[in-house]
Order: C-alpha cells, then structure tokens, then sequence
C-alpha cells in the first residue's frame, strides 16, 4: 500500500499529478486565499523539485515554462516528486 503524500491540500499518490492550494492568510475581506499548486509524483522514491513561476504578474514566461514542461511530463513514468 503506498501512503500519500500531502502538500498544502493536495494528496498525491505515486503516479498521480494533483492540483490544489496551499492556504494563506485571508484577504482584507476575510476570504480565504491559497497558492496555487500542482504536485506531480512518480512511481519511485527519488528527489524532490520545487519550480516556482509567475513571481511577478506582469512576467508570463515562468508560468508559461512551466505549464510547457508539465504538458510532457508523465508522473507513471517519474521518480520522485
């Protein structure tokens, strides 16, 4: 049985890709916030990369890098997360 794996309120198990959140503080209204993430994780034990895009709203080409490089990605065929 593989356990999961829990980022944020995302709950991945080997050879899944998940979207979610990790919660922030609320905005001035009181909402609730999170960024936005997508954990891809392989079949196998192996590192862990953490990409981080879109830092700045006016700069799309992180956030485009990397939805490019998530389109050729295949978490069955991965190791690590």
């Amino acid at each position: 049985m593989s356990i999961p794996m829990q980022i944020g309120t995302v709950v991945v198990l080997p050879g899944e890709a998940k979207r979610g959140g990790i919660p922030i503080n609320g905005d001035m209204y009181g909402r609730a916030r999170e960024i936005p993430i997508i954990v891809y994780r392989g079949v196998e034990a192996g590192p862990t990369l953490w990409i981080n895009g879109a830092t700045h709203g006016d700069e799309p080409e992180g956030a485009l890098s990397i939805f490019k490089l998530l389109a050729q990605l295949d978490p069955t065929q991965m190791k690590g997360t």
